[in-house]
């Protein structure tokens, strides 16, 4: 009927991920709406009464908002089939698919050394051959892509390079996104698209993590850290202290966002904290190195770096300090951690922020 079966079946993902974007915005606009609407309103308020009434319907709608996206992805995931695999298991697996692509790659590997690690045997096999396939595409690429795993202490690293041009910063900064930002559009689609996003969404949800790195004259690196087989993470946070919280403590706030940097601050003050704020994860480095601190309010994704990263640079600066921190993502997995710490998710009510915020910070002692 006109066209391969792999252009159908490309046609046919496209429409239901178009309909699936359809459904939620429709369930995002009228939340959003309200909000547009109330914040109008608000401008010209001089009742304190009906200021107070508007403030709360932008926080409600806000809340609201919120909650449809992250329902939306809840429901849509496909949650893994943690199977015990091998490396050469997985190797073999990722090559198939590769090659089923029309892509040739070259594979090293550490020898076998027993050990295994969580991976779904349909799922994780596709999410890594759509890095490699991603990064076959690379503008510039002359040579194959070399695709190297390693064991590194408690996981697996897989590192997926090519020779191509670097991935430029407007992609690096919000990479393997299903859709390109206004920014990304018409650069190129490295590190883009529903394919590759649903690769990295799986590879987190097993534990995970992805980062993609530009080289500073030619290629890039994918990499790709997967836990080795373990008890899985606690789920909740901590539980919060009997009696009133102390106040006096301080909190390092990090994140990219100014507005998210500087709200949290007043919110937290108002609450009796001393606060500190940083932009990266260099300037959080040199604040923790200056000042104890009782808590670290950070954001999963800063800039180009990843949180857990972040948090390994303060822990280097300061011993402890990473026993005191909270992760804020708009995209926190089921157990309610990252990295194995509590983990907040955007948006986020202020009681929450405070629960948790007095529960991580009670311990003796500022770290």
């Amino acid at each position: 009927m006109g066209g391969s079966s792999g252009d159908d079946e490309e046609r046919y993902r496209q429409a239901l991920v178009h309909a699936a974007l359809r459904s939620v915005v429709h369930d995002l606009n009228n939340p959003l709406g309200t909000i547009t609407m109330a914040a109008a309103a608000l401008r010209s308020a001089t009742d304190d009464v009906q200021r107070g009434e508007l403030i709360d319907l932008i926080e409600r709608e806000a809340m609201r908002a919120g909650s449809t996206a992250s329902s939306a992805a809840e429901l849509t995931a496909v949650a893994p089939a943690a199977t015990p695999t091998t490396l050469e298991e997985l190797v073999v697996a990722v090559g198939v698919v590769c090659r089923a692509s029309g892509v040739e790659a070259m594979f090293v590997h550490d020898e076998a050394d027993g050990r295994r690690f969580a991976a779904d045997p349909t799922l994780l096999p596709r999410a890594l051959a759509a890095f490699v396939v991603d990064a076959h595409g690379t503008p510039g690429r002359t040579e194959p892509v070399q695709v190297d795993y390693r064991l590194d202490g408690d996981a697996l690293e897989v590192c997926i390079r090519d020779d191509g041009d670097p991935v430029p910063i407007e992609v690096v900064r919000r990479p393997f996104r299903p859709i390109p930002t206004d920014t990304q559009r018409g650069v190129h689609t490295r590190a883009v698209g529903v394919t590759v996003a649903a690769g990295r969404t799986h590879v987190r949800r097993l534990g995970g993590r992805v980062a993609l790195e530009p080289g500073a004259d030619r290629g890039n690196t994918v990499r790709v850290r997967l836990p080795i087989v373990a008890a899985a993470p606690t789920a909740g946070a901590q539980a919060e202290p009997d009696g009133a919280p102390p106040h006096g403590r301080r909190v390092l706030v990090v994140d990219d966002d100014r507005t998210m940097r500087n709200m949290l601050e007043v919110v937290l003050r108002r609450d009796g904290w001393h606060t500190s704020a940083a932009a990266d994860g260099p300037a959080a480095a040199e604040l923790v190195a200056e000042q104890p601190v009782d808590l670290v309010l950070l954001d999963l994704h800063v800039g180009t770096e990843h949180g857990p990263d972040i948090a390994a640079q303060l822990e280097r600066r300061r011993p402890g300090v990473s026993q005191r921190v909270v992760y804020l993502s708009g995209d926190v997995p089921p157990s309610g951690r990252i990295d194995d710490r509590p983990a907040i998710a955007k948006p986020f009510v202020l009681d929450e922020l405070y629960r948790v915020a007095d529960a991580v910070a009670s311990g003796a002692g500022p770290l």
